[in-house]
């Protein structure tokens, strides 16, 4: 499952677009039932915890921001959890943005965000602005 996520990935620039400037995110086991992300890598970076869950068949990843470059997420942040949807085929992976306008009323629980995502499995605005990116070979 996530294991194929591990190690460190660089952004896929769409065709016509200019090739830098890079992003590259670094994904580490940290637990048996977790993983940290680093995205983008260097300045500016945001540090995720990262909890695999699959919901409607879909692989998903449940992200709780941990902290930046400059420190802990403040307590009043409203926006601190997010899910990605992702694919991995021929070294590319693709993550997708959860679009929490279709599913975002009274999800207090795990069970009311999966029975959400059941509820909008064929809504193609579910998941939204792919992103893709390549392994980087070291």
């Amino acid at each position: 499952m996530i294991l194929a996520l591990l190690g460190l990935w660089e952004s896929i620039p769409n065709e016509g677009e200019k090739s830098e400037p890079i992003e590259q995110m670094l994904v580490l086991k940290y637990s048996a039932t977790e993983y940290l992300v680093q995205y983008p890598t260097g300045k500016d970076a945001i540090y995720f915890r990262a909890y695999p869950i699959e919901i409607a068949g879909r692989k998903c990843v449940q992200l709780e921001i941990a902290g930046y470059e400059s420190g802990p997420p403040e307590e009043s942040e409203k926006k601190r959890f997010d899910v990605i949807a992702y694919e991995v085929a021929d070294s590319t992976l693709v993550v997708w943005t959860l679009n929490s306008d279709p599913v975002k009323d009274g999800l207090k629980t795990t069970d009311a965000l999966a029975r959400a995502f059941r509820d909008h499995k064929g809504d193609k605005d579910l998941f939204t602005d792919p992103g893709r990116y390549r392994r980087v070979r070291r």
